[in-house]
């Protein structure tokens, strides 16, 4: 199969929600979310291809300070299992890592094209949680 283009400007639309975010979690812990996405945009996101496939659709998450600032930037990640078409939605399991250090901290959750781009780097709206780590 020949490899996918990365997807046009206008194809990094997302709509994000968590299905019952966690107010707190205990440091260096797994934490499996349910993440509901809607494709907002008029473009088909491209799933994981049996290779893996470069510039499948993900989602995925990093970890903020209060403030906003990055302190891990990429940590969990779940491809697409089928191509998601304009309009569609989809929920997805999402395993995320909780900083070693006990804190306040901000989970920030968003859409990424593989080796092209975050999709809150292109306008599209990211889901913040605070989160207490323990």
């Amino acid at each position: 199969p020949r490899p996918r283009p990365p997807l046009p400007e206008e194809g990094f639309r997302a709509e994000l929600s968590i299905v019952d975010p966690p107010a707190n979690l205990h440091a260096k812990r797994e934490a499996v979310l349910l993440v509901r996405i809607k494709n907002i945009s008029a473009v088909t996101w491209p799933a994981r291809e049996r290779g893996g496939g470069i510039h499948q659709v993900s989602v995925g998450n990093h970890w903020l300070d209060p403030t906003g600032k990055i302190v891990i930037n990429d940590d969990g990640r779940s491809a697409l299992l089928r191509d998601l078409k304009p309009g569609e939605r989809i929920e997805l399991p999402l395993t995320v890592n909780a900083p070693a250090a006990r804190g306040r901290y901000v989970l920030e959750i968003d859409m990424l094209q593989e080796g092209v781009s975050w999709f809150g780097l292109k306008g599209s709206q990211t889901v913040r949680v605070p989160v207490e780590v323990r």
